[in-house]
């Protein structure tokens, strides 16, 4: 923006803050991160005794399957198994050392407690896996057949990023379980500077996209019509201070001095 954000006409600190209240509206995000970890414990459980799995919990039976995650083809499918195995296998690690600290003779709550770093981790997991995998779905399902042939192009390469964006950045975890080569992980930051190249036009667009409108917004630099300077300028002239074209600070002080023999 060019300093312009800084601006009060800008809104930015208003839009923000909001944002950023929403994002624990229901609470601080490690709460919601334990409570989905000692779910994907339960769950773990049952999948050890052999009990029916709903269908957020499925993978573990299908990862759990591999000896070892296959090898690495680039493919959409690719990262969402890879980012699944990961989450299993973490989920699986928490509830092993889960166990091992009741075992020990520690309470359930003490245990839980202690094993709560893992937990968090593989819940982020876990809901990272839920979102790449509905989201591909979403795109390359039945209702891409609805589409036109356009849009879906700008919507896979949303797709494109959003999964490579993931998996480097997750890249600490899922490396301990599945083996990258140098070679895979130079073509996965190549696939990120690509989608972000082709994404780039659309972006305006896409922001677009999710309809807030100039009144919610309220801000100069974001208007449906794009007109921002006009709107920045107009913005200007309402202020108290340029009520006049000339100040009359000029008169009393910047015109006698411009016209001083210095």
């Amino acid at each position: 923006t060019g300093g312009h954000g800084y601006l009060t006409a800008a809104n930015l600190s208003n839009i923000y803050g909001n944002a950023v209240a929403a994002y624990t509206y229901e609470g601080e995000n490690t709460v919601l991160l334990l409570q989905i970890g000692r779910a994907l414990v339960k769950a773990w459980a049952s999948f050890v005794e052999k009990k029916p799995l709903s269908a957020s919990y499925s993978y573990f039976a299908t990862s759990m399957q591999l000896k070892e995650f296959p090898k690495w083809d680039n493919s959409w499918q690719c990262i969402i198994k890879a980012l699944q195995y990961t989450a299993a296998q973490k989920t699986r690690i928490a509830f092993e050392n889960l166990a091992n600290r009741m075992a020990s003779g520690q309470s359930q709550g003490v245990a839980a407690n202690n094993t709560g770093i893992e937990l968090v981790r593989a819940a982020e997991l876990h809901g990272r896996q839920f979102v790449c995998q509905t989201f591909l779905e979403q795109i390359t399902g039945a209702k891409a057949q609805k589409r036109s042939a356009a849009l879906n192009k700008v919507l896979e390469n949303v797709l494109e990023l959003f999964l490579v964006q993931t998996v480097l950045n997750n890249l600490n975890d899922i490396l301990r379980f599945i083996n990258l080569s140098d070679a895979d992980l130079r073509s996965l930051q190549k696939r990120l500077e690509v989608s972000l190249e082709k994404f780039r036009p659309n972006a305006v667009a896409i922001c677009d996209g999710f309809e807030f409108h100039d009144r919610v917004l309220n801000s100069v630099l974001g208007s449906y019509d794009g007109n921002v300077y006009p709107r920045l300028f107009d913005s200007a002239k309402r202020s108290t201070m340029n009520q006049k074209p000339v100040q009359k600070s000029f008169e009393t002080y910047l015109k006698p001095l411009m016209k001083a023999n210095l």
